[in-house]
């Protein structure tokens, strides 16, 4: 790719990456148990879980509420806390199952959650953009789900 096309400009003499990622962090409270596991996981359990979504795009440009930004935060709040009120204090293995497309579910793992959370939002987000017609489209890159302060399992584009 040549420069030409890695850069678009903003204001006058102004030079902005295309490709830029913005982060925003939810949270929720969920139990589960992992029949399969040797361990403690086995028995029904909790955590205070914490979502990270990734999102990537064109910094938008012109007179609209969300010029200089990849996506306003609150339009991506519209996306995500769907998800995480219907995850909310329930127990995974059966909340989970609620939705019909993406995973199919062995037993709710973090790296499983944060697939589904992957595919729920990518399709989401590409209803969104279809009632937008949206110029400047965004892409969901990256979901990372912290089940400890010390353990995530992370799914990307």
């Amino acid at each position: 790719m040549d420069r030409k096309n890695r850069v678009d400009t903003i204001g006058s003499n102004r030079k902005v990456i295309l490709k830029t990622s913005i982060t925003k962090d939810y949270s929720f409270s969920a139990a589960h148990k992992l029949d399969f596991h040797e361990g403690l996981c086995k028995n029904l359990h909790g955590h205070n879980y914490k979502v990270e979504v990734t999102v990537t795009g064109k910094i938008q440009t012109g007179e609209q509420s969300s010029s200089g930004m990849v996506l306003d935060f609150y339009e991506l709040d519209q996306l995500v806390d769907p998800i995480i009120k219907t995850l909310d204090h329930t127990v995974l293995n059966e909340s989970l199952r609620t939705y019909p497309e993406g995973i199919d579910y062995v037993y709710p793992t973090a790296e499983l959650l944060a697939a589904t959370i992957f595919e729920i939002l990518t399709t989401e987000n590409q209803i969104l953009e279809a009632k937008m017609s949206n110029p400047n489209p965004i892409e969901i890159t990256r979901i990372t789900v912290w089940e400890t302060d010390k353990a995530r399992a992370t799914v990307e584009a």
